[in-house]
């Protein structure tokens, strides 16, 4: 029994890493799938080998109970927003999913099967990252062609740019993971080709965050503590501040901006709008996925060029938690974040300096890109985790 339990929770965890970059390219919706089937896989698995293992650090449980008793006693006592009412216990179940993930110890396979995983994992990369770049550079033939779309001007770039976020984290710590089985030219090589994928492509978030990710690095790696501590005071005290900024940068761009990209404008728009909103609302929020509900007063229609009617998200994590969930929402969420981010001190620096990175341009990207409650975002970022934890334990068995 337990050798077969073991069998099955290595096929899925790598059939799950080695796919979710190629069957997000296909389908950006097939990333959260993904993710819940391998966690829930991992979950049974351990809870038939070792169950003592399936349990979360006791401040994350406290702060995350905590948290959902906050979201539901607004959503059923002050939330107006009916369709708000019948979301939140789908978003906030991904949420703790993500959470269970990152803080049990769930990922635990043989030693012996890291290497095999690492090659698959790399050569996965390699390869979605030259599909990507023939893409780009031929306005998407493969997929006008497979699609029978070929002269559909509809077809658009942009497609990809969830895929191609997602590349641009995975791709540090398989780097790293090859760099430590010795494969120096692949890990080189699949940094080179990814970067060149993100450039060519229609995300600028990604382009930034492929330009972020080494810089922080190489700072975390002579100062890892200081970078921690730092970058995790700056997102607060941003998260706070976050409607006062929106609500004064449209004014503040003014000058200039007409030389600023649409999309870039777009998005100052919608975070005005939301920061306005912010300051109606102040304490308890709208409900998630209020954005989509928010009305746009006349007044401020005719201050905006693009945003003219009502998006999906904030496109930015901290004033969309803030809007929906209101101070004291987001106050519980910081709590809980700063438990969850903890162990990271722990890690062993070569990989904590990579951890660290990644994190940075995951928060980034949470901040100009995603809604926070997408379940792609949250399936990316939750694969990310169990990538992360496979390549320390393999660390951990090298520097020991």
């Amino acid at each position: 029994m337990a050798p077969m339990v073991e069998r099955l929770k290595l096929f899925f965890l790598v059939c799950g890493l080695v796919l979710f970059i190629p069957l997000g390219i296909v389908a950006k919706q097939s990333m959260a799938t993904t993710f819940i089937l391998v966690a829930l896989i991992l979950i049974v698995t351990t809870f038939f080998r070792n169950p003592q293992k399936l349990l979360p650090n006791k401040s994350i449980i406290y702060g995350f109970l905590i948290f959902c008793l906050y979201v539901c006693s607004t959503h059923f006592l002050t939330v107006e927003c009916l369709p708000c009412k019948s979301l939140f216990l789908t978003k906030i179940s991904m949420l703790g999913l993500v959470l269970w993930v990152a803080s049990s110890d769930l990922t635990r396979v043989d030693p012996l099967s890291l290497s095999k995983i690492s090659w698959m994992l790399s050569i996965s990369l390699f390869l979605a990252s030259i599909f990507l770049i023939i893409e780009f550079l031929n306005d998407a033939i493969i997929y006008r062609w497979l699609s029978d779309r070929i002269n559909d001007p509809e077809v658009a770039l942009s497609r990809y740019n969830r895929a191609m976020s997602a590349l641009i984290l995975f791709v540090w710590p398989v780097s790293y993971w090859a760099y430590q089985k010795g494969n120096v030219v692949m890990a080189v090589s699949l940094i080179i080709v990814t970067c060149c994928a993100a450039l060519l492509s229609h995300s600028n978030s990604a382009l930034v965050v492929s330009i972020m990710i080494p810089l922080v690095a190489v700072l975390t790696y002579f100062l890892p503590i200081f970078i921690f501590w730092l970058g995790l005071f700056s997102l607060i005290i941003f998260a706070f501040l976050s409607p006062f900024i929106f609500a004064s940068l449209l004014n503040w761009i003014k000058p200039f901006s007409g030389s600023i990209p649409p999309s870039t404008l777009d998005r100052i728009e919608i975070w005005h709008r939301s920061a306005i909103a912010v300051f109606e609302a102040p304490w308890f929020g709208y409900g998630i996925g209020i954005t989509r509900h928010l009305a746009l007063p006349q007044e401020l229609m005719e201050k905006y060029k693009y945003h003219v009617t009502p998006t999906t998200h904030p496109h930015n994590a901290a004033i969309q938690l803030w809007l929906e969930l209101g101070l004291i929402g987001l106050f519980i969420f910081l709590l809980l974040l700063c438990f969850s981010v903890q162990p990271l001190r722990r890690i062993p620096l070569p990989c904590l300096s990579i951890a660290l990175a990644v994190a940075a341009g995951v928060i980034f990207t949470s901040l100009v890109s995603f809604g926070f409650w997408q379940e792609t975002w949250l399936g990316i970022i939750g694969l990310l985790v169990i990538c992360f934890k496979v390549v320390l334990q393999e660390s951990n068995r090298t520097y020991s």
